[in-house]
């Protein structure tokens, strides 16, 4: 019940003519004044506890936020880190693989040109066959031809006879029939 009406309720009770009526209901009307006071002086004391309560949970969210973000920068810093290392590490390898590539075209090239000189080897080596047959077909038919010639010695000084008689102008040969001197026979 509020004070005045505590009081309003004590007057009317109490009669004009009762002094000590009176003085009982200003004792019982002040000491309703003084617990209304105090009632609202603990709720203004528990309603700024609750606020400091909210500000102290305020105050360490906020720490709470602040650790959170720098450590969230820390992370971040540290990903930016490793994608910079990562981006060298791919450069390099695009770098060796540009190096490897021109290698590999330089062997091509290297390649190509011994196959040029192998097959010009080969051209080479089939004209020299082809060239040695012909000379052992030479050397065979002069083998021959000179086997059909005799040494005869007369007086003193060789003439060479040819067993074989020529069948014709290419198979006639110049200084045949000579002597050694140059004479003919």
């Amino acid at each position: 019940m509020a004070p005045r009406a505590v009081a309003l309720s004590l007057a009317i009770l109490v009669s004009p003519n009762d002094d000590m009526s009176v003085a009982a209901a200003s004792v019982l009307a002040a000491a309703a004044g003084v617990s209304l006071r105090n009632t609202a002086a603990l709720s203004n004391l528990h309603a700024r506890s609750n606020e400091m309560a909210l500000s102290d949970t305020s105050v360490t969210h906020t720490e709470s936020g602040t650790r959170l973000v720098r450590e969230t920068g820390t992370t971040m810093e540290d990903i930016v880190s490793r994608i910079e290392r990562v981006t060298e590490v791919v450069a390099q390898i695009r770098n060796g693989a540009r190096e490897q590539s021109a290698g590999v075209s330089q062997i091509n090239t290297a390649v190509t040109e011994l196959d040029g000189a192998t097959q010009h080897n080969a051209a080479m080596v089939e004209q020299t066959s082809a060239a040695a047959v012909q000379m052992r077909e030479q050397a065979d038919q002069l083998q021959a031809l000179l086997a059909s010639f005799r040494l005869s010695s007369d007086t003193g000084s060789q003439t060479i006879v040819n067993d074989a008689a020529p069948t014709g102008p290419e198979n006639s040969h110049a200084g045949f029939g000579r002597t050694a001197g140059g004479a003919a026979a």
